[in-house]
């Protein structure tokens, strides 16, 4: 806020009326930032680009910090690779060895979305103090033809074919409580993290739509053996997640959801926010 009020101030050139001048700058700034938002087109930068990063095309931009050298990964997420790999390669009828150990990745700590979002992942984030966390590793993708929402684990590029590909290891969310999404009207997204043998998959990171917040909270009822939930809030102004089967079939609910999400820090929303 204090930096707002200065940015706006420093644009006042008369001293007379400041009060006027001043709202004025801040209905004016407005206007500019709907703009630009609304028609991304119309920003003329020549180069916003950071130095280091790697334009992956479409408005994708995979920013630092970058491993210098790649490397095996290990457990189930390394299993996960190979054998995504090993499937990619095999559509292309190319041969595997059979004492492959699998691909030798160099991470990737952050990729910007054409929205202008920076998506960060779990590899650098769980590094860091939780003070210090920005938790914006939790993303919208597409898999399979549907929306789901999972934790970036990394970005990386992977050779398939010969030819050098954008991806990205995340680990999913569970489908939406079908009770829960029912009795809410279809807008509460509540969900649990899946084990690793099933929610770590390998996607295209142009698959990633958005930055979400995934948030805890407690359903009545719920016992300390169950799976912590959590709630899920995008930001308004970007695409809203929308399923239009859910008005032809609403007691589909766990596969058909209109779902309305909005993103706050976490803080703010256990203070204010009451989601069941």
């Amino acid at each position: 806020m204090e930096r707002m009020i200065g940015f706006l101030v420093k644009q006042i050139t008369l001293p007379s009326n400041p009060y006027p001048n001043l709202s004025e700058r801040a209905v004016l700034q407005c206007q500019m930032d709907a703009i630009m938002i609304q028609y991304p087109q119309l920003n003329r930068a020549e180069n916003n680009e950071p130095q280091y990063c790697e334009n992956i095309g479409d408005g994708f931009i995979f920013l630092r910090a970058r491993e210098r050298y790649g490397h095996l990964q290990p457990g189930i997420l390394g299993a996960k690779l190979r054998e995504w790999f090993i499937v990619e390669e095999t559509k292309h009828s190319n041969p595997i060895p059979a004492n492959w150990e699998g691909p030798k990745i160099r991470r990737w700590a952050r990729m910007r979305l054409p929205n202008g979002q920076v998506g960060r992942c779990a590899w650098k984030e769980t590094e860091k103090p939780l003070e210090k966390v920005r938790q914006s590793r939790m993303v919208k993708i597409t898999y399979n033809g549907q929306i789901e929402f999972a934790e970036v684990q990394f970005y990386f590029f992977g050779v398939i074919n010969q030819k050098s590909v954008p991806l990205a290891a995340v680990k999913l969310f569970s489908r939406p409580d079908p009770t829960l999404f029912e009795e809410s009207s279809f807008t509460l997204w509540s969900v649990t993290r899946l084990d690793d043998d099933e929610g770590v998959v390998i996607i295209s990171a142009k698959s990633i739509l958005s930055v979400v917040a995934i948030i805890p909270h407690e359903v009545p009822g719920q016992t300390a053996q169950d799976k912590q939930r959590f709630f899920v809030w995008e930001q308004f102004g970007l695409e809203v997640a929308l399923w239009s089967e859910a008005l032809d079939n609403p007691s589909d609910a766990a596969d058909s959801p209109i779902c309305i999400l909005m993103h706050l820090p976490a803080a703010v929303v256990s203070e204010r926010i009451h989601p069941v």
